[in-house]
């Protein structure tokens, strides 16, 4: 009777086992195909390929033949219906890591070239944002890229959205303009809002934009650096360049460096980069990230140059 056991429990045992290796392989099926496309592979021939097949972060097959090649059961099948595919870009230099500090719900109108196009954008951003949330459109656009030549009013943005408070400023250091809902937080903390929603340039706009600043949360910083990685991967970018910003410039007979900043481009080298080094350990990261560290010492005691050696990374990037 023992044998007869022992060749029943190996018997049930070996499918029981197979059907283990077969759900293995399946979590573990990383092969995605692309097909019906115009690939550029950007080979020596210049070749427009019509599909590809993508293990895991390599490719492992190229096609120029119609259908959908060989592929593995698993794998997951994309018709690009005729569409072009290029291969990641890389931004050899850019400030995606200061755009993600930006406070508010941040929205590129930089593409807009009327106010009334940005208004359409501003609109489009508000109906993904709950309606106690601030909008903003903190540098990267100029009111010269607009057919009328001027900055947005506060009528021009409550005509845009009129439940959330909003707030756009040009460059580093404005002007800058808010709408009906926003006049109220910058008045409340001493910052004079013209009547038609007007901040002006330098100190005002420095100071309106660090009271928005004052606000933000350690979630708030997370959220813009998936929304501006976001933003970039739906144009091409994959990869970035970041160059790093600014913090107070270090004056001869200065003890340290300031808390705060002179600016709206800063990066601040004792915390900038909290959010984004937490995305990369949670493995939520949404395009790459190279990291350059800003310097602007100008005393030999090289207090910047100090602060971020003492706050470099550890174990940074996979």
């Amino acid at each position: 009777m023992t044998k007869v056991l022992t060749r029943l429990l190996v018997s049930i045992a070996v499918p029981l086992c197979a059907g283990a290796t077969l759900s293995m392989q399946a979590q573990i099926c990383n092969e995605t195909v692309l097909y019906n496309g115009k690939i550029a592979t950007m080979d020596q021939r210049d070749t427009m390929a019509s599909s590809v097949t993508i293990d895991g972060d390599r490719i492992v097959a190229v096609g120029t033949a119609n259908g959908i090649p060989k592929h593995a059961l698993c794998a997951r099948l994309v018709d690009l219906k005729g569409r072009r595919v290029i291969p990641g870009l890389i931004d050899s230099h850019n400030h995606i890591v200061q755009v993600s500090l930006r406070p508010g719900h941040d929205v590129r109108i930089e593409v807009a070239a009327s106010i009334a196009e940005a208004q359409q954008l501003i609109r489009g951003k508000a109906a993904t944002v709950p309606a106690s949330d601030r909008i903003t459109a903190s540098g990267g656009w100029s009111p010269e890229q607009f057919v009328e030549d001027r900055m947005p009013t506060q009528a021009d943005l409550d005509a845009a959205d009129s439940s959330h408070p909003i707030y756009v400023q040009t460059g580093f250091d404005g002007p800058a303009a808010t709408n009906s809902k926003g006049r109220p937080f910058f008045e409340e903390r001493g910052i004079k809002v013209g009547p038609d929603g007007s901040i002006a340039a330098n100190a005002p706009t420095v100071a309106a934009y660090n009271a928005l600043e004052s606000t933000r949360t350690f979630e708030d910083a997370k959220r813009g650096a998936l929304d501006v990685m976001a933003y970039a991967a739906s144009v091409g970018l994959t990869m970035s360049d970041d160059k790093g910003g600014p913090w107070p410039i270090d004056t001869p007979g200065a003890q340290g460096l300031a808390e705060t900043s002179n600016r709206t481009n800063s990066v601040n080298p004792f915390n900038g980069y909290d959010a984004i080094l937490a995305l990369g350990r949670e493995g939520k990261m949404l395009t790459r990230l190279r990291i350059f560290f800003y310097m602007q010492d100008t005393t030999p005691a090289l207090p910047f140059l100090k602060a971020r050696l003492n706050t470099q990374f550890q174990d940074f990037g996979d």
